[in-house]
């Protein structure tokens, strides 16, 4: 037991004793402990507001991002709203035409009806004009009171008389305004006829053309045209 005694002081005694720090040293080696504290306290503090600046800014891109996407996408909306617009507007344009079309192709087809209409009426005036002068059919007559006249050239004092009647459609209203327009109709035949001369009525178409005159003086006074004059008498002295 001694002897290990003795051996533990000889290691001791071997090894150095650790010099003592003097209070400079002591102070020196704590100001360096402080001031690696605070390098380390000043890293950790700069990465903490690194991140949190570098994740603001990632925020506001990506917030900055997201607006522009939705005024995209707003614009879009806009846009196909306004083509959706644009199409309709046309589409209601070319159906207001297609109606305008159809309502001129109907005027077209009222008028070609109302011309085909006319035509017809003038044929079947022109068969009736036919028929008459053909002896088949005659309209109603109306004979006018006697004419007793002068003829023309006063100096040969050559008189006529005349008895003339009127044909007409048989309609009521034609025979009231020949009865009403007496006078007129009157007036016509004598100022036709005694511009006459009793050579010329007495040439060979001298009465037909003094019918055909009479017949168109009337007609002048009428609304409701006559069809025809017919000479019934006549003398010429």
């Amino acid at each position: 037991m001694a002897k290990e005694k003795e051996e533990k002081k000889d290691e001791k005694a071997d090894k150095p004793e650790k010099a003592e720090l003097s209070p400079e040293d002591a102070a020196a080696k704590a100001k360096k402990r402080k001031l690696l504290v605070l390098i380390i306290a000043g890293v950790v503090l700069t990465a903490g507001i690194g991140g949190g600046l570098a994740a603001f800014l990632a925020g506001g891109s990506a917030s900055k991002m997201a607006a522009k996407t939705g005024e995209g996408e707003k614009k879009e909306a806009e846009g196909e709203k306004k083509e959706a617009e644009k199409k309709e507007g046309e589409g209601e344009k070319k159906e207001g035409e297609k109606k305008e079309a159809e309502k001129k192709e109907g005027e077209g087809e009222k008028k070609e009806g109302e011309k085909k209409e006319a035509e017809k009426k003038e044929a079947d005036k022109k068969d009736a004009k036919t028929t008459k002068l053909e002896g088949v059919d005659f309209g109603c007559t109306l004979p006018l009171q006697a004419f007793h006249l002068n003829l023309g050239n006063p100096l040969e004092n050559r008189y006529i008389r005349l008895e003339i009647a009127l044909e007409y459609g048989c309609n009521d209203e034609t025979k009231a305004e020949i009865e009403k327009r007496l006078p007129q109709l009157r007036d016509a035949v004598i100022a036709v006829t005694t511009r006459k001369t009793r050579e010329f009525l007495l040439g060979p178409d001298g009465k037909e053309q003094l019918r055909k005159e009479i017949h168109n003086r009337i007609n002048h006074y009428m609304s409701h045209k006559v069809d025809d004059v017919f000479i019934t008498d006549i003398l010429i002295e």
